[in-house]
């Protein structure tokens, strides 16, 4: 079996190498991954187990010396017929190393990261709905909380407190959480938490699409969107454990596959 890449991937895959014996190098480990991760998978083909090994169409292609080896034949038969193409360029990317294999590990820290922050927030935000002026961007939104948290922690707001500070005060009549403005630093702290985990989000977002819908997995965005569900990053982390697996792939799991 071999990589079927539209010439749109090919023109973007290329453009990561200095020369076209670079990228055929490359090409060639991903055709070659694929063929080892389906080593066992061929729909035209039937596999009958037996304590003598594995045949294929009538031929003996695996002889196990002992029914444990077997075992993790057939098991790793079933294994293989569920591989996603993502994780088939994880498989590839890990035996590249370097660059390729470091992208992989930056997505799934970030995964990690964004996944820790939501559950620190967690106990403070559920069945909130935080609003504030739709003419402030985050970032901005961010350093304005900060300034209303020192002035709401001395406690009731003096007269004075927006004078020159018509952007401040502004932000203020405008800020809500479940359509109450703002009486304490410790709500802005919480508001603050909401806005800097959908920044988490959006940058966590890009790297994620950028990586792995080109493979067929649905966009970022598309997760958390049950009404039972929780944040995008709860479905992204499930992801986690099998990059892992596929990076070390080349090392671990295809000498115990091919070994018999």
């Amino acid at each position: 079996m071999r990589v079927r890449l539209s010439l749109t991937s090919l023109a973007l895959l290329s453009l990561r190498f200095e020369n076209a014996e670079e990228f055929k190098r490359y090409i060639d480990d991903l055709q070659q991954i694929e063929q080892e991760l389906l080593i066992y998978k061929d729909k035209n083909s039937d596999f009958y187990f037996c304590q003598a090994g594995i045949y294929k169409n009538e031929r003996l292609i695996v002889t196990p010396t002992s029914k444990d080896d077997l075992a993790k034949l057939q098991n790793s038969l079933k294994e293989v017929e569920s591989i996603q193409k993502w994780a088939i360029q994880v498989a590839a990317d890990g035996k590249q190393g370097e660059g390729f294999k470091e992208r992989w590990l930056k997505l799934k820290k970030e995964i990690e990261c964004v996944y820790k922050f939501s559950r620190d927030c967690a106990a403070d935000s559920p069945g909130k709905i935080f609003k504030h002026s739709p003419d402030t961007d985050k970032q901005e939104a961010l350093q304005l909380l900060t300034k209303l948290s020192k002035i709401l922690a001395k406690g009731k707001i003096g007269i004075g407190a927006f004078l020159f500070k018509p952007s401040l005060k502004n932000f203020y009549k405008n800020t809500t959480i479940n359509g109450v403005k703002l009486k304490t630093s410790a709500e802005c702290d919480v508001f603050k938490n909401y806005i800097d985990l959908e920044l988490q989000r959006k940058d966590l977002a890009k790297l994620w699409n950028d990586l792995m819908t080109s493979f067929g997995v649905p966009k970022f965005e598309s997760f958390g969107k049950g009404p039972f569900d929780k944040g995008p990053e709860e479905t992204a982390k499930n992801y986690c454990p099998k990059i892992d697996k596929y990076l070390d792939w080349h090392d671990i799991e295809h000498p115990n596959i091919m070994q018999p």
